[in-house]
């Protein structure tokens, strides 16, 4: 019982690893900044304007919301809608593909947590506007930048 546990843990750290090292090339910036195209970024830029329209219930720090846009980001973008975007097929819907889709959707789910019902389902609509940045440029730090944006303007411009 015991070795079959630590066989586990070590396959479970072994795999960890593994994911960790393939989403490396997405961290570097020089490699996957946008070079010629900024229109799809900077209109998912001004669609940030939209969170001035709620009222959140706090204010978060600000460390807090780089923290939380640089770690859903990843989670979210590299490895989970990255990972399915070579697991499905590539047929997109207005610019939304599939794993975009997928993603966002569990991304909304997520946030029923710790946001009320129609805040966390209203996260999917920022989370398809991220995908789609995702998918036009694979920069991770974009889309960290925006999601820092998205809730800057929902937690500070807002009051």
């Amino acid at each position: 019982m015991e070795i079959k546990f630590f066989s586990l843990l070590r396959i479970f750290f072994e795999t960890l690893k593994n994911i960790f090292f393939e989403s490396i090339p997405y961290l570097n910036p020089s490699k996957n900044f946008p070079k010629k195209n900024y229109s799809v970024f900077f209109i998912a830029f001004l669609l940030g304007f939209i969170g001035i329209f709620f009222e959140p219930l706090y204010k978060e720090q600000w460390i807090r919301l780089v923290w939380v846009a640089f770690i859903e980001e990843y989670i979210f973008r590299v490895l989970l809608q990255e990972n399915l975007a070579q697991l499905i097929e590539k047929k997109e819907f207005l610019y939304i593909s599939k794993a975009n889709s997928i993603t966002s959707i569990i991304f909304a789910l997520s946030h029923l947590f710790t946001h009320n019902f129609l805040m966390g389902i209203l996260t999917f609509f920022p989370s398809i506007i991220l995908g789609v940045v995702w998918d036009k440029y694979k920069n991770f730090y974009l889309c960290v930048i925006l999601h820092f944006w998205y809730n800057a303007c929902f937690f500070y411009l807002s009051y």
